[in-house]
């Protein structure tokens, strides 16, 4: 053919619009140590016309009749394989494309669509994560994401700190631009095999680690002392769903895949490098004692601490790992006791109306931190961690932090009014209602057993009494507010707890001839032997839900003659029923241990000091 020929031309402009596109479409740089992996490499280097046809549909940001055609040939298990390796070597830069992408809601879905097709059979993602390396190349893609809307952290000493987070205002956090990569990682992980491979790697783990304190410290709210806020940020939920997506959720599939002591080398390796980036964090917000926290500003988001403590769970209660191998030094573990304490006055702080001049978000934030979506992988975590420092650390020094963070340190304090002002932060009108809360705080350290030794069944049990007992259900309502873990929806015993302590209450006609929808009610044995007071308010998203299991309480005690008025008032309010605790596992230290320790008796000394 002549060089001059109008097919000659019209190659020569195809090649060179091929090029442009290529070019077009860059991958992110890695970091050196992962330069050999096929998918993240400069240049890309198309040997096959699937591939090249491929590398349109993503330029193009997945045209449905092209997606369609793709997906058509899935069938055949070579081209699947095939489709598979050229799908992960554009992984990286399909990334690039989700918070850039002006169809924000059809490309993502369309990705997902695809990669949901390869990535859930296990075989071929084992091979394709050995082969072209595919769990470095999806999280170094969202961490890549990540990277791109970070911005200093103000949680630890301004002059002192190099800590980054993400932006939560920003369009990646707020249009959940990551959820792709999130669900792809999720699904991948899902497969025992996989799970077991991210574990072990130690490249991998430090990547992970590297990134998990983007969310480490996010969103710091500052409380308003003097003015109301002007203008209430709407941030927040960007920041709890980035928690639970991209930290939580891979978490409790890599914890479901920790059954026994086969598996203990893995999760000795995740600790090993959870304490390490803790410390990292500590160093890069400066924080080297705990009275340097401060007090007017926190964040609902410490992932590197749920981390720790779900795993330390995980090892110690099914791997036969012992607690005291798990444990950092005590400095270290004081120092890792104060943030997740800082959120717990906060949360107290908040619902006591000291944070009013931060808005109604602020309220949201702390409905959300024990909504059942999140209580799991946030409140529950906190608890179970303060509950280890509290048998580890020294009691009188455990006590006092405890109660100088809830700043009630004078209430115990038998100095003069005038040799106590030192002691008081807060104003006269939150002292009694900060005191309820930090006596409340300390019962459910004392008693609540949700990490410390319950079965799942005995969990599930506990989670559906609570709901029942705040108000009759529908079945539907039951199981959409379970709390959950990774998105598994309820637990497989759900029917038979529910049979066990719920009663179902037929369909019942109104007035107007309209059918009530039949409701689950508690049995009278719940009411007797299982309602759990303390619990309740721990699940209490709005203070009124704990108030109407109370009122319900009394109405069942009153209506069955179970009162015992002796000869007082019998328009009198009963006690609540407060339940002793169930024993520990044997592998753990009964939190109440700080009761019986000589050195508790010196709390009020010290508070006078």
């Amino acid at each position: 053919l002549s060089e001059d020929s109008e097919y000659a031309n019209y190659m020569r402009q195809s090649a060179e619009k091929y090029r442009n596109a290529v070019n077009g479409l860059p991958s992110p740089t890695p970091p050196i140590k992962y330069c050999d992996c096929p998918g993240l490499g400069s240049k890309l280097v198309h040997t096959s016309f699937l591939e090249e046809l491929l590398f349109w549909t993503v330029r193009y940001e997945f045209p449905q009749n092209l997606v369609c055609l793709l997906l058509n040939m899935l069938p055949d298990q070579n081209y699947k394989e095939i489709f598979a390796r050229a799908f992960v070597q554009h992984y990286s830069r399909m990334s690039t494309l989700l918070d850039k992408s002006g169809t924000s809601d059809t490309f993502p879905n369309r990705l997902i669509h695809v990669s949901v097709q390869l990535f859930s059979n296990e075989a071929l993602t084992l091979k394709m994560t050995e082969s072209l390396h595919l769990l470095h190349i999806n999280v170094f893609s969202i961490k890549n994401m990540m990277s791109t809307v970070l911005t200093l952290n103000t949680l630890g000493d301004v002059q002192q700190n190099y800590h980054e987070v993400v932006d939560c205002g920003e369009h990646v956090m707020k249009e959940h631009c990551y959820w792709p990569l999130v669900s792809d990682l999720n699904n991948v992980l899902s497969h025992p095999s996989i799970a077991y491979k991210f574990m072990e790697d130690e490249k991998q783990l430090v990547m992970w680690f590297e990134y998990l304190p983007m969310f480490q410290g996010m969103n710091v709210n500052t409380r308003e002392m003097r003015n109301h806020i002007e203008f209430e940020p709407n941030t927040y939920y960007a920041a709890f769903s980035a928690e639970l997506e991209a930290s939580a959720s891979p978490m409790w599939w890599l914890v479901s895949h920790l059954k026994d002591a086969s598996t203990k080398h893995l999760t000795l390796n995740v600790i090993k490098h959870c304490l390490g980036a803790i410390k990292k964090w500590f160093d890069a917000i400066y924080f080297l004692s705990p009275d340097q926290l401060d007090r007017l500003k926190m964040s609902f988001h410490v992932p590197l601490h749920r981390y720790f403590a779900v795993f330390v769970r995980q090892a110690v209660m099914h791997q036969g790992l012992k607690l005291d191998d798990l444990l950092p030094d005590l400095n270290t573990l004081q120092l890792m006791m104060m943030h997740p304490l800082s959120v717990q006055v906060a949360f107290y702080e908040i619902m006591k109306g000291m944070w009013v001049r931060n808005g109604l978000q602020i309220r949201g934030q702390a409905m959300t931190y024990i909504q059942c979506h999140f209580s799991n992988s946030m409140v529950d975590p906190d608890l179970f961690l303060l509950q280890l420092c509290a048998a580890r650390l020294n009691p009188a020094e455990f006590m006092r932090t405890i109660l100088d963070r809830f700043n009630v340190q004078h209430w115990l304090s038998l100095a003069k009014e005038e040799d106590k002002e030192h002691l008081q932060f807060v104003d006269q009108e939150h002292g009694m209602p900060m005191m309820e809360s930090a006596l409340i705080f300390l019962v459910s350290l004392l008693t609540l057993r949700t990490n410390l030794g319950l079965s799942e069944q005995e969990l599930t049990r506990l989670e559906m009494i609570t709901l029942l007992c705040m108000e009759d259900r529908y079945h539907s309502a039951l199981d959409g507010q379970m709390p959950e873990k990774n998105g598994n929806g309820v637990p497989d015993n759900f029917e038979e707890v529910l049979a066990e302590v719920g009663s179902f209450k037929e369909p019942q006609f109104e007035a107007g001839g309209v059918m009530q929808q039949g409701m689950y009610v508690p049995k009278p044995e719940v009411w007797e032997t299982m309602y759990d007071p303390i619990y309740v308010l721990l699940r209490a998203v709005h203070r009124r839900d704990f108030q109407s299991s109370f009122d319900r309480y009394v109405s069942y005690v009153q209506r069955n003659g179970k009162m015992n008025y002796g000869s007082g008032d019998k328009n009198s309010t009963p006690w609540a029923p407060w339940r002793l605790p169930s024993a520990c596992n044997s592998a753990f230290t009964d939190p109440r241990v700080l009761l019986h320790r000589s050195e508790e008796r010196r709390v009020g000394k010290e508070c006078r000091s």
